[in-house]
């Protein structure tokens, strides 16, 4: 049954357009649904991350975070390709071929894709989103989150990031060239992707 994740579909829109408002209205008038973010929350963007460096660093994320977090990823490289987006004719058939074949690692290496996902989910969070949408997530993983399994954070605990988001006396990570691997690796790292989010899917239900 996809309809659980078909209803998170419905925050992709309202995050671009609190993000990027300008990329969001075009998004809207090109009429394009967010299907395209549909292989983002099956796969944990298995399909296109190259390399299993690559899929490890976004999978330690994945796990660690809220179950929207490759929502938050996806949304973050639209984010980083705005104009390539907004080059596009505003119709639906050329954005949606645009935003479902976006390469994820092109613009963003994965360390700073990752900082950057964190702090838009920090700055929009999941309830916020929800809010703006109609998306029905009553009983959903996404309410659970942290899960009652996890430490409870210390009243004056806080995170201590070290990116160059928070520090700009810290260096921007270089964007690295992006090997792409064909073949058998691709299809372990869909595998895996399938997998993982099969067993979080269990964990959850």
């Amino acid at each position: 049954d996809l309809q659980p994740v078909m209803q998170t579909l419905l925050l992709v829109p309202p995050l671009i357009e609190k993000a990027d408002p300008e990329l969001g209205q075009f998004i809207q008038a090109s009429e394009c649904p967010p299907y395209y973010a549909l292989v983002w929350m099956l796969t944990w963007h298995a399909h296109d991350i190259g390399t299993l460096s690559n899929a490890s660093r976004l999978f330690d994320l994945f796990i660690a975070s809220n179950p929207l977090m490759p929502m938050y990823v996806g949304v973050t490289a639209l984010l980083a390709a705005r104009d390539s987006i907004l080059s596009q004719p505003c119709d639906l058939a050329q954005v949606h071929g645009k935003l479902s074949k976006l390469p994820m690692l092109d613009t963003l290496h994965v360390d700073t894709l990752c900082h950057q996902a964190l702090h838009l989910s920090r700055q929009y969070p999941p309830h916020s989103l929800i809010k703006r949408s109609e998306a029905q997530l009553v009983g959903s993983p996404v309410n659970a989150f942290p899960y009652n399994w996890m430490a409870p954070a210390q009243p004056n605990s806080h995170i201590i990031c070290t990116c160059h988001l928070c520090d700009p006396t810290i260096p921007e990570p270089p964007v690295k060239q992006v090997v792409r691997v064909t073949g058998g690796m691709k299809r372990v790292a869909k595998v895996s992707g399938y997998a993982v989010a099969a067993l979080v899917g269990l964990a959850a239900a």
